[in-house]
């Protein structure tokens, strides 16, 4: 059981975030300039970055004696929301003065398509700076000055921040100190610790999170949101300044830890590798799994394609728009469209909530999908279905007493019978070899109930597709045991149930036994040995 400290910190964390859902926020977007910028970085297959200005400085790089001194900061820092160019400039001039500041950056991963930096908190000995790059996104680049100048020592916590300054705004760094490493190394742990730890170790202070999860696109900011995110940056130089003054040694006795350093320094931006199709499959379906929802489980893997192509119609989408993967659909939406297969928006509505919110042509665009995808199956399942048998009837027997009687009206009578039974016959054998299917659970080649059928009502047309292993399977795979996957193997089942039922009765009833009904999950063999044994001695018992 949670303590009664967590179970507050809890109700205080839920508190804070009710609050922020009830307030009249709207999205800030970026202007047309800035936006062409993203659809370009986002059709991009490698991330070009330019080389770092002073690559040649790095590899011998030091902490000077006055940078590793102790400074004062001032108790009462001035709070500075930057939102024009003159309030950058100012603070572009601010920072020319200082001997060190620390820096942070809020993220934005839900209104584009990769991370956008949403805001620059920068703190130094007496101003906390808090920059709203969506509004200034095209006067950024003026902070490169300041970021490369060699007199000025920042300090950031891990490497995220560094590398989504260069990926947003072409900005590189020099010199930095990443003070996550530093408390790594010095405390000897092997995990990546939090700032949260950080601060609660050197300065005794809980770091409340409440605003881990804010959507920093939203405007106006609450100014609650805006002292968490200047707080982090605070923090940061407040820790950075008491390890100085603790372990004033620490670089001096270590000069190792000076590589992690120039490494980030030269580190360039990639774009991130990105799950596999498969993974968000899981994801969706783990998902799926924990609701409370009834779906039929054996239709997924027969529906993969329409889940494919709606997951490439995001990342398509997304790009083209600068939007993330989830903002259209979620995962576990598509999954949901994929199975459920709706044929009309209040459908699509109904399978999958989030649709409500989009415009009618990209509706459109996903009614399209599923419709398109159900014709090719189709097509695939048609042509993949089993041919059918070519019956050969037997010639009727001429009677011997026909061919023994050389009476010419007796053998009149013979030709004319024999003729119609030849065009029954024929008549007869044209619709069969139309109808009849091959029937393996049944008498080899006989005719049962379920084998008159066609198409989907015929078991043994029934084919699944496996899309991991490249797989189709039939009825016959599942009863040679080919067929491996759970998921698959209860597909088959279900159809299988139905078809045992009727063709053993059709046995029975073909041998002159009385048709029993089965209840058990043994084999079809052990089925007809157990209902023959108890029809031989007249046993009604139903089991």
């Amino acid at each position: 059981m949670p303590s009664n400290k967590a179970k507050e910190k809890s109700r205080e964390y839920w508190k804070a975030r009710n609050a922020f859902s009830r307030l009249d926020l709207t999205v800030l977007e970026l202007d047309d300039e800035a936006l062409k910028k993203r659809i370009e970085l986002n059709s991009q297959a490698v991330f070009q970055v330019p080389e770092h200005p002073h690559r040649s400085k790095i590899p011998v790089w030091t902490l000077s004696a006055d940078q590793l001194a102790p400074e004062i900061l001032s108790k009462a820092k001035s709070f500075c929301l930057i939102e024009t160019q003159k309030m950058l400039e100012f603070t572009i001039d601010h920072l020319k003065d200082q001997k060190e500041f620390a820096f942070d950056i809020e993220l934005d991963n839900t209104y584009s398509f990769y991370d956008l930096t949403s805001f620059i908190q920068i703190t130094t000995t007496s101003y906390n700076f808090v920059i709203d790059t969506i509004k200034l996104f095209n006067h950024v680049p003026l902070l490169a000055d300041v970021l490369l100048d060699q007199s000025i020592l920042k300090i950031v916590f891990g490497t995220q921040d560094v590398l989504s300054l260069q990926r947003d705004f072409g900005l590189r760094i020099f010199p930095v100190i990443d003070f996550q490493n530093v408390y790594k190394i010095s405390n000897a742990i092997t995990t990546e610790p939090s700032l949260k730890q950080v601060v609660k170790d050197y300065l005794d202070i809980e770091i409340q999170k409440q605003f881990q999860t804010f959507i920093w696109r939203m405007r106006p900011v609450p100014a609650d949101a805006l002292l968490y995110a200047q707080r982090d940056a605070e923090y940061l130089l407040e820790a950075w300044e008491v390890f100085k003054s603790k372990q004033k040694d620490f670089f001096t006795q270590n000069p190792l830890t000076y590589w992690h350093h120039r490494q980030l320094m030269l580190q360039a931006y990639t774009f991130p590798k990105g799950h596999e199709f498969r993974w968000y499959f899981n994801k969706a379906w783990e998902q799926l799994r924990s609701s409370a929802e009834l779906i039929e489980s054996f239709t997924l893997y027969t529906d993969m394609p329409i889940f494919k192509e709606l997951h490439n119609w995001r990342i398509i989408t997304g790009k083209q728009r600068n939007r993330s993967l989830n903002y259209y659909m979620s995962n576990l939406d598509v999954l949901k469209v994929a199975i459920l297969k709706p044929k009309t928006i209040n459908d699509l509505h109904e399978c999958a909530q989030k649709t409500r919110e989009l415009n009618s042509d990209t509706k459109e665009t996903v009614l399209s999908i599923i419709s398109r995808q159900n014709n090719t199956q189709h097509k695939r399942i048609v042509e993949e279905s089993p041919d059918p048998i070519n019956i050969q009837l037997d010639e009727p027997e001429i009677p011997p007493a026909a061919v023994a009687n050389d009476d010419a009206e007796v053998l009149m009578e013979v030709e004319i019978s024999e003729a119609e039974n030849k065009e029954e016959s024929n008549n007869k054998d044209k619709v069969d070899v139309e109808q009849v299917y091959t029937c393996q659970t049944c008498a080899r080649g006989q005719k049962c109930n379920l084998c008159k059928k066609q198409g989907p009502d015929n078991p043994f047309s029934v084919i699944a597709y496996d899309y991991w292993t490249d797989t189709r399977y039939n009825m016959m795979d599942y009863m040679n045991g080919k067929v491996k996957d759970r998921t698959l193997q209860n597909y088959f089942k279900k159809h299988l149930k139905r078809l045992n039922r009727v063709c053993a009765n059709d046995h029975l009833v073909n041998q002159g036994l009385q048709p029993v009904r089965f209840k058990t999950n043994r084999g079809v063999k052990a089925r007809l040995k157990a209902a023959q044994f108890r029809n031989t001695f007249r046993n009604t018992r139903r089991f």
